[in-house]
């Protein structure tokens, strides 16, 4: 009963006794203006429940032994309407409709909504109000704020549920909006025991019950053992209240979260009769006449099928004389064979006994209720699509089902366009306890339009709608690194978007991407990670953001991938970077290897020309003092000077074909070393006089 919780203390300043004085007012008048509805909604759900025959005519058939069969026709029907609004999507939408007020802050109250309806079970308090609607005229449900469950801080969660009694709600009978939108005043009431009465409530006190304000209650139930306590929701100017309250005393009261009124009312079909405002759904006395003509026709067509006399058996007599217990139990005992006797007639052998032509199925009653079943579908607007098209020819196409089906669906509409407006107004309900709930800044869940939860913060003290702190990252990279939203600035309302459900519309994707792949394969070089998304298997979600990260540049907005594929560009460039350094290094060494090289040669050629003009030197002043005595020494001499050039330039060629092997060092020592074994095998001493 604890459903609404008050956010503030309640206005000191009104009487409890004034506010039961005006709630038994409306509840009387309330009362009165749905009396017949309630009456006829009893009426549904008994048929409902199975009770088709009349009282008097079903006593009258089982005194005599006769059927009274039911069988239900119309609760396929209301299935039907029920389960084609299941099948559609149904997302609320938050719009932002002030200047002050932010589309991002829209799409995290959406999302907030979202997350709401999916873990507080709504679809089971959607399901039950639509049933109500389409069956009995009306149904509700309610939003209500609830604590959670163990947490420390006193925090507070939105949920939605059902109403599962659509008579235990009294609405303001003025309203006019089919969800009670505008509605001033409403009740929801509570049946239970005295004893869990006096449990829950100790101090209250002795509490009449709402059951009896009036000798004719229209409340479903009541008993001695019982009482009835009603949550009563009013306004007090433009502010809504609440209180928990018996005919003659108040349990507890105060004020409300949000300005909206949070129970739902969806309704099936309205119409006026006698200046009041009235509602139906498909069982209503138009189709119950209907089923009960079927019931009838069918218990008639069983009673005749029945009792229609079995086809005797001809036999000659005294065919059967010695065997008539055997014949007797025939039509029940199923033998293997039968025995008779044979006889004959004038001398001719009679042919032995056999069954007489059986009695006809009454083709009349199965055409009545062949009719009948036709007449109840025009009635309530629905038909079973004919699995045969024009000329008989079997209709196998889905397009071709699909089209019988919409008349149907046409002529039925107006019941799920009602209840998409209870889901919307639903929304607003939620949008107007938002700022009540979460009054400090938290953490919060919500769930994207594509259905994956994320991660969002609410702070009531932002200085505006949204605000972002933009950072960098590591790796130099800029991007928003936290987002924080006041949702309390700007005014905001609620639209509802319907489709075909997002299993539907997910498979529909998918077939048309697949159908594009085929024509043009390129679309998996471009967009791999859309068609993977698009795919209803494990881990697809992952598969499509491991692929997204290395898409080429410029194909997609997502900052992570933006700044992946940065890196991933950096590095390749630094990669880029390190070859040209390691060719130019190649390039470099080459390049002084061989300006070495040529130093050396150089230094060695000079070396070279020193020590062959000394040695020109040397040999013209030998030949000058030893004269013509000494010139078969000196041809000695030349030839030896001569092997001797020749060793040194190969030396020399060695050297530098050495030097070419990168081995520096050890050339330019080896060098040295014959240069010196050169000079020592011709000494300088020798310039003065003969070797």
């Amino acid at each position: 009963m604890d459903d609404a919780l008050p956010t503030t203390s309640p206005d000191e300043s009104e009487d409890d006794a004034q506010i039961l004085k005006v709630a038994k007012e409306r509840y009387i008048l309330a009362q009165e203006a749905e009396r017949d509805d309630f009456d006829e909604c009893r009426k549904v759900q008994d048929f409902i429940a199975g009770n088709q025959w009349p009282e008097e005519m079903r006593r009258e058939r089982e005194d005599a032994g006769r059927p009274c069969l039911v069988m239900d026709h119309l609760s396929q029907y209301v299935r039907h309407v029920v389960n084609s609004g299941l099948l559609r999507d149904r997302d609320i939408r938050v719009l932002a409709m002030s200047g002050d007020s932010d589309d991002e802050v829209a799409d995290i109250l959406a999302g907030l909504t979202r997350q709401i309806t999916q873990t507080s079970t709504a679809k089971v308090a959607y399901e039950t109000g639509l049933r109500h609607a389409v069956s009995v005229g009306w149904g509700y449900w309610r939003v209500r704020v609830q604590a959670i469950a163990g947490s420390q801080s006193g925090e507070q969660e939105i949920v939605i549920r059902r109403i599962r009694e659509p008579r235990m709600v009294l609405m303001d009978p003025f309203c006019e909006y089919p969800d009670g939108r505008d509605s001033k005043f409403c009740f929801v009431f509570t049946k239970m025991t005295v004893k869990e009465f006096e449990n829950d409530y100790p101090e209250a006190g002795e509490c009449q019950s709402w059951g009896s304000v009036t000798k004719d209650t229209i409340l479903p139930d009541i008993s001695k053992d019982s009482i009835i306590v009603a949550e009563y929701y009013y306004y007090n100017g433009d502010t809504l209240q609440w209180a928990l309250c018996c005919p003659n005393k108040i349990i507890s009261r105060g004020i409300h979260h949000g300005n909206l009124i949070p129970i739902i009312r969806v309704v099936g079909e309205e119409f006026e009769l006698d200046g009041k405002q009235r509602k139906r759904g498909l069982i209503n006395p138009s189709s119950m006449d209907a089923q009960r003509t079927y019931n009838y026709a069918s218990s008639s067509f069983t009673e005749n099928v029945a009792l229609a006399p079995l086809a005797p058996w001809i036999a000659a007599e005294g065919q059967l004389d010695q065997y008539v217990s055997e014949w007797k139990d025939a039509h029940r005992i199923p033998r293997p064979y039968l025995r008779y006797k044979p006889t004959s007639h004038q001398g001719q052998p009679v042919p032995p006994p056999q069954r007489a032509t059986p009695a006809g199925i009454p083709e009349g009653w199965q055409g009545m209720m062949q009719n009948i079943i036709q007449d109840t579908q025009m009635i309530m607007g629905v038909s079973q699509p004919n699995v045969l098209g024009t000329g008989g020819i079997p209709v196998q196409s889905g397009i071709g089902i699909q089209a019988q089906q919409e008349p149907g669906d046409v002529n039925t509409f107006h019941y799920i366009d009602h209840w998409f407006g209870s889901i919307e107004q639903t929304g607003r309900v939620i949008l107007a306890m938002v700022p009540h709930v979460y009054t400090t800044e938290q953490v919060v869940k919500v769930v994207g339009a594509d259905d994956v939860l994320q991660t969002a913060t609410l702070n009531p003290n932002l200085p505006q709608p949204v605000v972002k702190q933009i950072g960098q990252t590591t790796d130099g990279v800029q991007k928003v690194l936290s987002t924080s939203y006041n949702h309390m600035i700007g005014r905001y309302d609620v639209a509802i978007a319907t489709g075909p459900s997002s299993a539907t519309k997910k498979a529909e994707t998918n077939k048309l991407m697949v159908a594009m792949v085929q024509a043009d394969p390129t679309i998996m070089q471009k967009a791999p990670d859309l068609v993977v998304k698009s795919m209803s298997m494990a881990g697809g979600d992952e598969l499509a953001d491991r692929l997204r990260r290395f898409l080429p540049p410029g194909t997609t907005d997502d900052e992570d991938v933006i700044a992946v594929q940065k890196l991933q560009q950096f590095a390749q460039e630094n990669e880029q970077l390190k070859q040209q350094m390691a060719e130019m290094e190649k390039i470099i060494l080459g390049e002084r290897e061989k300006a070495q090289t040529d130093l050396m040669k150089a230094q060695m050629k000079a070396d070279g020309d020193l020590i062959r003009e000394r040695h020109k030197g040397e040999m013209k002043l030998l030949e000058s003092q030893i004269g013509h005595e000494g010139a078969l020494e000196l041809a000695s001499m030349k030839a030896q000077v001569d092997l001797i050039k020749n060793e040194r330039d190969n030396i020399i060629k060695l050297v530098l074909g050495k030097l070419q092997d990168d081995r520096q060092a050890q050339q330019m020592e080896q060098a040295e070393e014959q240069l010196e074994r050169v000079d020592g095998e011709y000494p300088e001493s020798q310039e003065g006089g003969t070797p």
